[in-house]
């Protein structure tokens, strides 16, 4: 799935006008949908969890990207939850998160502001839950506002639910800089959001050799032996 993008890179010389914002996203839209063509892997890992996922119920997927899912039936697809928009409507949010402070004349290139700006409720979702699955999220500045009240929650002395939390990520760098996030977001308290809650780092460059933490996180789902070494069996992963 092609990694949807959240913010204008620092290289780029701000666009001066919303008409100048609406051709770059216009451009965006172009290319993520050739892009899109190219089908998920169904040897993926993200594929692998994804089907897992879909089909126990009470199940919210919320999609950070701008092209679909591939959800397996029809009657899935509003289980999945599109934060940043969707390329075939159109509707697809660029920009900045609300704490970055620009002269008035440039508010347009804040996320909140674009006339579609309607995100699914992910926050209070995030806040109901009791188990949590991210994947392929750096956590990162740009998105914070989606996760910071949730994390800052788990992390209080007054929270009472002990929630379990499940990251996937690359490699060790990775899971590095998610922690750095996870820090920033709890106010520098990640020990207590370890201390009050079961957190799992997946990391997929190591299930190449030593797959048991993909198979301890599919037995919270599956309750058959067999059907998780099907699974596990089925996956193609790259060191």
């Amino acid at each position: 799935m092609p990694n949807s993008i959240n913010a204008l890179p620092n290289s780029l010389i701000l666009p001066t006008s919303p008409e100048t914002l609406s051709l770059i996203k216009e451009g965006l839209c172009k290319h993520l949908a050739e892009i899109e063509q190219e089908s998920i892997r169904d040897g993926s890992l993200a594929f692998a969890i994804l089907g897992v996922l879909m089909d126990l119920s009470g199940v919210s997927v919320y999609n950070f990207n701008y092209t679909e899912l591939p959800y397996m039936r029809a009657d899935q697809d509003e289980k999945i939850h599109y934060v940043h928009g969707k390329i075939d409507e159109e509707n697809i949010i660029i920009g900045t998160k609300d704490d970055e402070r620009y002269n008035a004349n440039y508010d347009f290139l804040q996320k909140s502001f674009a006339p579609s700006f309607n995100p699914p409720s992910v926050v209070y979702s995030l806040l109901a839950s009791n188990e949590i699955v991210i994947f392929g999220h750096s956590l990162g500045r740009n998105d914070s506002q989606y996760f910071k009240a949730f994390f800052k929650e788990q992390t209080s002395l007054t929270n009472t639910r002990k929630k379990t939390i499940t990251i996937f990520t690359k490699d060790e760098k990775s899971e590095i800089d998610i922690k750095r996030s996870l820090q920033e977001m709890t106010d520098y308290n990640l020990s207590a959001l370890y201390g009050m809650n079961e957190i799992n780092i997946i990391k997929s460059s190591t299930l190449v050799h030593d797959r048991r933490p993909l198979a301890k996180f599919l037995k919270r789902f599956i309750n058959n032996d067999t059907e998780i070494s099907r699974i596990l069996h089925r996956l193609k992963f790259k060191a």
